[in-house]
């Protein structure tokens, strides 16, 4: 499937495309990531058409070792979590902030539920060889097979991958090119768009050149640098610009 064909070709097509996106508003990039959970919800009821194949013997013992092992486990997906904090930048563009807010929290309660279905069929249904796999998901959904007719379901599965990455790398390209905008203090982020993808480009091939490198920077580095930039950074930022507005107010 492409397998000859340069990563950095399909670096350069999903950034020139999100820098259209971004281009085009937040209401372009709204409506994708509609288009996009659909897709993934989609392809995620695919996997009830395995539950005849599960085998829950593969979840036991439970917590053989005890608690620790799963935290360590569990801070691996904070890095995932912590990208929630992209929503403050989409706060200034919704008509009710609290609900904007409730929202939120609903995302983060349906993503936190969505894992833990993609996890329970991996695991029963790989057990323990899941380890040793870098798309797991993919390999499961290829053994869907309905009535020996339908089948080649991890097609959908890649379609939704590369959208929702290009969801991603969009979302994260407007927010930078907000920021970025701000800061330089330009009327308009749009004309940073295109020389940010570029430099995004550059340091997506030389910093991470492969898959190997790339799940060895998730799963060691990635964590820690995203609570840090994403969580507590932030959090640090509110907290300074709600003591300066409330010494604003009492003077």
């Amino acid at each position: 499937m492409m397998f000859e064909t340069p990563s950095l070709v399909f670096s350069i097509s999903i950034m020139f495309v999100s820098a259209l996106a971004v281009r085009g508003g937040i209401e372009v990039i709204a409506r994708s990531a509609v288009i996009c959970t659909t897709l993934y919800m989609s392809t995620s009821l695919s996997l009830l058409l395995l539950l005849k194949d599960i085998d829950v013997t593969f979840m036991l013992p439970i917590l053989e070792n005890g608690l620790l092992p799963v935290m360590k486990g569990g801070f691996v997906h904070t890095a995932w979590f912590s990208e929630l904090f992209l929503l403050a930048f989409i706060y200034p563009y919704i008509n009710s902030p609290k609900t904007g807010l409730k929202s939120g929290m609903k995302i983060a309660l349906f993503i936190m539920l969505f894992l833990l279905y993609i996890h329970f069929f991996v695991l029963t249904l790989l057990g323990i060889s899941s380890v040793n796999q870098f798309y797991p998901v993919y390999s499961i959904v290829r053994a869907i097979s309905v009535m020996g007719f339908f089948e080649n379901f991890e097609v959908i599965i890649t379609a939704s991958w590369v959208l929702g990455n290009f969801v991603k790398v969009t979302v994260f390209l407007y927010v930078a090119s907000l920021g970025l905008a701000q800061l330089l203090r330009l009327s308009d982020n749009r004309l940073i768009v295109f020389p940010l993808s570029l430099l995004i480009i550059l340091l997506s091939y030389w910093g991470i050149p492969n898959i190997v490198e790339l799940i060895d920077y998730m799963t060691k580095i990635q964590p820690f640098y995203f609570v840090m930039v994403q969580t507590i950074l932030p959090l640090f930022l509110l907290i300074i610009a709600l003591v300066r507005r409330k010494r604003s107010e009492s003077s």
